[in-house]
Formats: structure tokens, C-alpha cells, sequence
């Protein structure tokens, strides 16, 4: 399986860009534009996952997720289930810079009720990566891209990670428009885990 590497559209939109790489692996031919409109995405706002794992499930993908976010709590309860995972810190980062945080809400539950979903609540860790990677199988992680690029502060981006040798893992970094591109990136796995600590997710898709 070849993953192509595709720019971030827009400030905001590295989630939306790793979601077209992950959708033209499996399916060459699909236009990244109908990728933008399953998910809803507009300038400036986070790109929730769930309608795009919904549209890959429905043809023939599996997903697995990890991430400490309590998924079925806020399926179930909104808002007052997300506070159950997120301290007031993050639940706000997540409030801004979502457009309408109680519209994730169905498509969410619908993930959580499809055959080809499953989900591990737990900080994921290198031996999990490296297990879901395969020739069939593409791996999304959140990261911040601050301590990624060994600057101070906080953002939360989102990548495609290609493979983990032994000290390397190498990825597909979606940069902002304008910045030089960054396919094939290759960070010592010391330097990728306290990145990825800070983003605490993991994404695994795979061929039923």
C-alpha cells in the first residue's frame, strides 16, 4: 500500500489532510475534496474523525482506535462525559477550536455500534505503533507539532506515521500552506515520543 503525501489545506486542517493520505491509500481514485466534505471541515475549526471513519468502515475498512478520551461517556452523556477525560485546560483547547462540539455527537455513537470499529481506551504506546503497521494498514497519530519541532508551547497536529525501525519513525507531517513540505520525515524515537505523549492517540486502518 502506497500512503501519498498531501499538504494541509489550510491553517487548522492537518487532521483533514492525514484523513485524504489514509482515504487515497485504500482508494486511489477517491477525490480528496469529497474527503473535506464528509467531514464537515471548515477554515480555522478541528476536524473531528468520526463521519470519515464512518465513510471508510462502510467500505470495507477497519478501524481501531486508541486514545484516553472517554468515548463512550461522551456518546452518552455529551459534554458532561468528555469533562469525565479532559481536564479544564483541554476541554476548552477542544471547545474554541470546535465549530459545534455537540454535532460529533451521533456520529460518534454510530462508531461505536459499526462492526469494523473497535476502541482501546489507553495512552498508546511505540509497541502498539509498530505492531499496527503493516502493508495493509495505515497509522495515524496526534502529536504536538511544538515539541515535535523542539519549540516551546502547545498544538495539537495530527500525522501518518509510515514505519518505526529500530531508532527512527518515519511520517508524513502535513504542514501549513507556504511551509516547506515534509514527506518522509524521519525523527529519532526519542525525540517523536515526547511529541506524541502530548497527543496521546493512535489511529490504526486496515483491510477487513
Amino acid at each position: 500500500m502506497i500512503t501519498p503525501y498531501i499538504i494541509s489545506p489550510a491553517t487548522n486542517a492537518c487532521a483533514l489532510a492525514c484523513y485524504q493520505m489514509t482515504a487515497r491509500s485504500f482508494f486511489s481514485d477517491v477525490d480528496t475534496g469529497e474527503i473535506a466534505r464528509i467531514t464537515g471541515w471548515k477554515p480555522g475549526h478541528m476536524v473531528w474523525a468520526f463521519p470519515f471513519w464512518l465513510w471508510m468502515m462502510e467500505r470495507g475498512v477497519r478501524v481501531h482506535e486508541y486514545d484516553t478520551i472517554a468515548y463512550v461517556a461522551w456518546a452518552e452523556r455529551g459534554i458532561a462525559g468528555l469533562e469525565e477525560s479532559l481536564d479544564a485546560a483541554s476541554l476548552d483547547y477542544v471547545i474554541q477550536r470546535t465549530e459545534n462540539l455537540k454535532a460529533c455527537e451521533e456520529p460518534l455513537r454510530r462508531c461505536l455500534e459499526h462492526p469494523n470499529f473497535s476502541f482501546t481506551r489507553q495512552e498508546p504506546d511505540l509497541a502498539t505503533l509498530r505492531q499496527g503497521l503493516s502493508p495493509n494498514s495505515v497509522c495515524e497519530v496526534a502529536v504536538c507539532s511544538k515539541t515535535l519541532d523542539k519549540e516551546p508551547g502547545f498544538s495539537l497536529h495530527k500525522v501518518v506515521v509510515l514505519e518505526a525501525p529500530e531508532n527512527r519513525i518515519i511520517l508524513h507531517d502535513p504542514v501549513w500552506p507556504g511551509a516547506s513540505p515534509r514527506p518522509f520525515r524521519s525523527e529519532a524515537v526519542d525525540d517523536f515520543l515526547p511529541a506524541w505523549q502530548l497527543g496521546k492517540e493512535l489511529t490504526v486502518y486496515e483491510r477487513v
